[in-house]
């Protein structure tokens, strides 16, 4: 069959264990562009002879298959049919099993929940493999067509541009891929974080002392899994050379005593005792005060976690003026580490044997993150253990400060949202956003902070909401049907009756170029879900009293 007609043929291998999954992808598929044509792999043997004897245009597999994995039927496929797309149709995985489909190489991943993104989803991949296809049969054309030195010399320069090229290309793929699967999992750890905090503060109703202690287990585990979210695109971006400092001078006093608040709790509850020394000399430092918290938070929660009742962390920093240099030293009195693990300590994915009975919690990304936000300081961090008697962490990073960057306390003191005087009372809030559980979330605690709310679902929607009533200010989601948030503020920027109502992106969309794209279609500010509800209160109001 030939995918590259105007009404294309689409003839579909599906290994889907279940007959009405494959009932279901075709429903999703039946008002497509494509006449479909499938086959059913029912096991392995049944696989390789039907990808042996058909050429498919696509196959579309789950994850999880009788006595095998999608993974295995990959690795088979590919080896006979490597521009064939390949697509994972099937339930979430988590980010382990994410990864591992981006590094095989699969084309692209659906979850059955959400089949409506298929038919895109095919039409990219078959594009993709054209492409790829073509670029390779031109590499081999030129291989076989230039026999002398100079040809077989361009030839080798084509081949490096070709693999750039790839390269590139496959960076793309990873990028957008983990962006995609950041965004569908901060949706719904939106709602989920957001009604806890509505029932925490009980505009939904008092809560029982029960209730109030599942809440939390619902926030603690929600934050988890969203910390893990970044983790896992902090580590990329910084791989792939993308994640940029934001460098200031940095109090280190004040970002010592930030980052021991984090983690006071948990120790309080272990009853471990908690050191601090901090060398008088060490006053400031010129770094990203965000990562370098980060970086210490990391090591110090590792010290709680991995240290028994009754024992002691510590947080150490010293200065080295000959060398100007800054040591932030991180000890505790906790199981230890064994020489042979602590090469491997720094590895992302890899967790060392604690020596203990159970396995700790965790991805083993942590201290791989560390090392290269240290190494991005242009720093370095040691660590030295003996099993059973605790570790010590000694991060080392260069000592210097900007005498004319020095921070203001005035202009950078943050104020609670209930010390700010509102400008506008029952002031009108234009929420723009497709997803209902969103919509219901905002709406439902912005009505209790005293605002009036009017709902667009799309950008469309929105600029029609604003010629009827005109709002004091607009919260913009940015994927949206019909019209996005960003072509909806450019648009609303150029009403000169409506410029200058202020507009707030409240989006998942969280990689760094998303909130340059926002703002630079005019928006005021940015903020990614899943938001603290009291932080979005703190915006609106700051916006407001300015306009």
């Amino acid at each position: 069959m030939n995918p590259t007609n105007n009404h294309q043929n689409l003839y579909i291998l599906f290994l889907q264990d279940e007959p009405h999954d494959v009932s279901l992808i075709l429903a999703a598929l039946a008002d497509s562009d494509y006449q479909l044509d499938h086959d059913v792999a029912n096991d392995q043997d049944d696989f390789l002879k039907k990808i042996n004897k058909n050429q498919y245009d696509v196959v579309l597999s789950d994850y999880f298959l009788t006595h095998w994995s999608g993974l295995t039927a990959y690795e088979l496929f590919n080896q006979y049919h490597p521009y064939v797309p390949f697509i994972l149709v099937t339930k979430p995985l988590n980010d382990v099993q994410l990864i591992d489909c981006i590094k095989q190489g699969i084309s692209d991943y659906v979850v059955k929940t959400n089949l409506s993104l298929l038919v895109k989803k095919i039409a990219q991949a078959l594009k993709d493999k054209k492409s790829e296809r073509e670029c390779q049969e031109a590499v081999d054309a030129l291989h076989h067509k230039r026999l002398s030195l100079e040809q077989r010399i361009n030839q080798q320069t084509h081949e490096l541009r070709q693999a750039n090229t790839k390269l590139a290309r496959v960076s793309r793929l990873k990028d957008e891929f983990l962006a995609n699967m950041s965004h569908e999992l901060r949706t719904p750890l939106n709602s989920i974080l957001g009604v806890t905090q509505i029932m925490q503060e009980g505009i939904y109703g008092e809560v029982n002392e029960k209730q109030a202690h599942a809440l939390q287990i619902i926030e603690k585990s929600s934050q988890y899994l969203l910390d893990l979210i970044n983790d896992i695109l902090d580590l990329s971006k910084v791989e792939a050379g993308k994640l940029e400092l934001n460098l200031e001078n940095v109090s280190v006093a004040q970002i010592c005593h930030t980052s021991l608040q984090f983690v006071k709790q948990l120790a309080a509850k272990k009853h471990l005792k908690i050191k601090v020394l901090c060398d008088n000399n060490a006053t400031y430092l010129y770094a990203d005060i965000l990562r370098l918290k980060q970086i210490l938070i990391n090591l110090l929660h590792n010290a709680v976690k991995f240290t028994p009742e009754y024992g002691q962390i510590g947080l150490e920093v010293t200065v080295d003026d000959a060398r100007q240099q800054i040591h932030f030293i991180v000890c505790d009195t906790g199981i230890g580490i064994d020489a042979e693990n602590i090469q491997h300590l720094f590895q992302a994915f890899v967790q060392v044997n604690s020596g203990t009975s159970g396995k700790q919690e965790g991805t083993g990304l942590g201290l791989a993150l560390v090392k290269r936000l240290v190494e991005l300081h242009n720093g370095q961090i040691q660590v030295e253990s003996e099993q059973g008697k605790g570790s010590r962490f000694k991060v080392t990073l260069p000592w210097s400060i900007r005498e004319n960057q020095m921070p203001d306390s005035e202009a950078k003191k943050w104020v609670p949202y209930n010390k700010v005087a509102v400008k506008k009372q029952k002031a009108m809030i234009l929420l723009v956003d497709d997803s209902y559980s969103s919509i219901e979330l905002f709406s439902d605690y912005l009505a209790h902070a005293g605002y009036q709310v009017l709902v667009a679902n799309n950008g469309e929607h929105a600029l029609q909401s604003i010629k009827n009533i005109r709002p004091d200010l607009i919260l913009m989601d940015i994927q949206m049907p019909v019209m996005n948030g960003l072509e909806t503020t450019l648009k609303i920027r150029q009403l000169p009756e409506f410029s200058t109502i202020p507009v707030v992106a409240l989006t998942a969309l969280a990689m760094p170029e998303d909130k340059k794209r926002c703002l630079d279609a005019g928006m005021n500010d940015y903020l990614s879900k899943p938001v603290r509800l009291n932080l979005l209160l703190d915006v609106i109001n700051r916006l407001l009293n300015q306009h």
